[in-house]
């Protein structure tokens, strides 16, 4: 998440696009001064903390966590800095854009266990909201005495600054409705989820470059009462000794500002504030509190853009008085779009007049009977389809299934007339998906399967292709998070099982879970630790290794070909080891029991040619009688025919002929005649009856 690059990270004046410019108050009752309207005020941020030790602040180029470098300082606030960082993971698993956004504690407030606390609740509330509109959260990391979140980096600006652009006259009627439609969503989502934004304003609005709406900064927000012990935290407390919360006093409800149950309506208060804003840029009260607004009985202007039924719809939103306010944000919505007549009883009209005057003109010379007769016919048509309009309503899956059968031309128009209630079902419909399942993430196939539903009906509707795209997005970034975390365990060679399911089988199955057509990158670095693991466990005949890295290479490493090819060495092997092993149990029972060749070929062939090797190599006798000891540690387990041990034997028996030659050469006669005797006897004992050379 980002401000604008040029303008906005360094302007001391801009409040903080990740986090709210937030002030603790010094008591529950304490009111903000005029020109801290606009900023978030914590409630019963306590000061008696015992701590007052302050930690040094990360400065650019600081790696935290040896894996988030800072690069830029692009947002501060009244508790936090954020800054663009580089994912050292994401940059070493090749990744073009390896960037993220971490928001980070200011050190004054590092040893406050609220402070700490209002991060961490951001992190989680957050995390749960699995929704295009609602900013992705990565990781939430308190480490000694630095805390901070790394969250998803976008390219865009805040609301806020959309907004004082547009001054005086606001931002046109359709880019409103746009982004509202895109708030309404996630905060819809969220009020389902049993939370509460609790601090909505234009700085906690994100645009992105491509016009999509990302709102963030859950850090005061407040859960419904029916779910407010639903989610634990694992890390730190959630629950203080008293309550934390916050609010933005030009923003906030009266609720809000008198510390009363909150609920739904007090959201909705403050989108309505924003929507007002965005319409005319101004606000609806002037920037006062709702508390001072109502007791000087300030009534907002009209909006000028807005027909007399939508103003009300927004007038309703901004009610001071909580029981007049609007029911839902859904609501809010459908009252700011909706229109005096229903255009589809319009439309059908239309459509049937069109087609009689077309039939009329078509065939004038019909008798007046035959042209009734087809005005019947019509009229009994265009009843038909204003059954299956009026069914739209409360069945809208019955109604396609339908008009689906009609015939194209009918079937064109009436689809058309009912585009906008196609657009809004399916999207309902995936947004069920969006919610965190009992694996923690959202079903994002069957959402993008909704989607897909709907395509058949619309195949061009830009609302559908934006709400698709703004899925696959959240589809994608999370994606990318959990492939992270896939390569990080892959690169520690962690392939252990566990139960809390923090690995890397599990970590797979959740990416095919969450996107089934799309196969887990794995890091060239992940890929060259383990085929170097099995290469090394096959040079050490390592067998419980190589049981580990098959086992392994089934599951993650499956398309890789080089370790197929492994796999066949390691399994030629595995099978060589377990017929020597039954081999060597057996045979002190039943002496005659044939010697398994082929196995010991395949079991024995690298342990013999590293003893050929340490032959070649010695360069002395002594290293070379060193050798000896091995070689005939070895042979003496053997059979004496066995090829591979009577090749060993005679590649010693041939060095020490050559050592012979070498000391004859310097005239050390006598360790020479001594390795002269040693070679043929190795070669005399190596061609002796296998019964004479035992007894001997």
């Amino acid at each position: 998440m980002e401000h604008s690059q040029d303008d906005q990270h360094k302007n001391q004046n801009q409040a903080d696009s990740h986090s709210p410019d937030t002030s603790p108050t010094e008591g529950p009752t304490s009111e903000p001064l005029a020109e801290d309207n606009d900023k978030t005020v914590v409630q019963d941020f306590s000061a008696n903390t015992t701590n007052n030790s302050v930690v040094d602040q990360p400065k650019l180029g600081d790696l935290l966590s040896d894996r988030y470098r800072l690069i830029e300082l692009i947002g501060t606030g009244g508790m936090s800095y954020v800054y663009k960082a580089i994912d050292a993971f994401a940059e070493k698993a090749g990744d073009s854009e390896p960037y993220v956004a971490v928001k980070i504690l200011s050190s004054e407030f590092s040893a406050h266990p609220d402070a700490v606390t209002i991060m961490q609740r951001e992190a989680k509330k957050t995390r749960l909201l699995a929704h295009p509109n609602i900013v992705q959260i990565h990781d939430f990391v308190l480490e000694d005495s630095l805390c901070y979140i790394v969250m998803e980096y976008l390219q865009g600006e805040t609301l806020d600054q959309i907004i004082k652009r547009s001054k005086p006259n606001g931002l046109p009627k359709n880019g409103v409705l746009n982004i509202l439609k895109q708030i309404t969503s996630a905060l819809e989502f969220a009020h389902q989820q049993g939370i509460l934004h609790s601090d909505l304003k234009p700085s906690n609005i994100f645009i992105t470059q491509q016009q999509r709406v990302k709102i963030f900064d859950f850090g005061v927000s407040r859960g419904l009462k029916q779910k407010v012990d639903e989610y634990a935290v694992q890390l730190h407390s959630d629950e203080p000794e008293y309550e934390v919360g916050g609010y933005t006093p030009a923003y906030a409800s009266l609720n809000m500002l008198n510390q009363q149950t909150h609920d739904v309506k007090d959201d909705i208060y403050g989108l309505a504030c924003i929507t007002y804003e965005m319409f005319t840029s101004k606000h609806p009260y002037a920037r006062k509190p709702a508390n001072k607004a109502f007791a000087e009985k300030i009534k907002p202007n009209k909006v000028p853009k807005l027909a007399l039924l939508n103003w009300k719809g927004l007038e309703k939103g901004l009610q001071l008085e909580h029981h007049q306010r609007t029911e839902s944000v859904q609501q809010f919505y459908n009252d700011l779009t909706r229109t005096l007549f229903k255009p589809v009883a319009l439309a059908a009209s239309a459509f049937l007049v069109s087609v009689v005057a077309i039939t009329l003109w078509q065939n004038s010379s019909q008798t007046i009977s035959e042209t009734q007769a087809q005005l019947a016919h019509y009229q009994q048509q265009d009843a038909q389809y204003q059954q299956l309009l009026a069914l739209a309503e409360t069945d809208i899956d019955a109604t396609l299934e339908s008009i689906n059968q009609l015939p194209d031309v009918h079937r064109t128009s009436l689809l058309n007339i009912l585009n906008d209630d196609i657009v809004q079902h399916f999207s309902a419909k995936s947004e069920q998906y969006l919610r965190p399942t009992d694996t923690g993430y959202a079903d994002y196939p069957n959402a993008l399967q909704s989607i897909s539903e709907a395509e058949k009906f619309l195949k061009d509707s830009q609302q559908l292709t934006s709400f698709k795209q703004q899925v696959l997005d959240a589809q994608n970034q999370l994606v990318s998070t959990l492939e992270q975390k896939f390569n990080q365990l892959l690169e520690q060679q962690d392939y252990k099982k566990r139960d809390t399911g923090d690995d890397v089988y599990s970590l797979q199955q959740t990416l095919l879970a969450i996107a089934p057509e799309h196969t887990p990158n794995i890091s060239e670095q992940s890929q060259s630790l383990f085929l170097t693991g099995i290469q090394q466990a096959l040079a050490e005949h390592n067998v419980a290794e190589l049981n580990r890295y098959q086992q392994v290479g089934d599951v993650i490493f499956v398309d890789n070909q080089e370790y197929q090819q492994l796999k066949q060495q390691s399994e030629a092997f595995l099978l060589a080891a377990k017929q020597i092993d039954q081999y060597n149990k057996q045979v002190a029972e039943q002496p005659g029991k044939p010697f398994p060749t082929k196995a010991a070929t395949i079991f024995y062939q690298q342990p013999i040619n590293k003893l050929i090797a340490k032959i070649e190599a010695a360069s002395n006798t002594r290293e070379l009688e060193q050798v000896d000891e091995e070689v005939f540690a070895l042979v003496t387990t053997l059979p004496s025919d066995f090829a591979l041990s009577k090749e060993l034997q005679n590649t010693l028996a041939n060095a020490y002929f050559k050592r012979a030659d070498e000391l004859n050469a310097s005239r050390s006669y006598r360790a020479a005649a001594k390795a002269l005797s040693r070679g043929r006897q190795i070669l005399n004992d190596m061609n002796k009856p296998e019964e004479v050379a035992e007894q001997s």
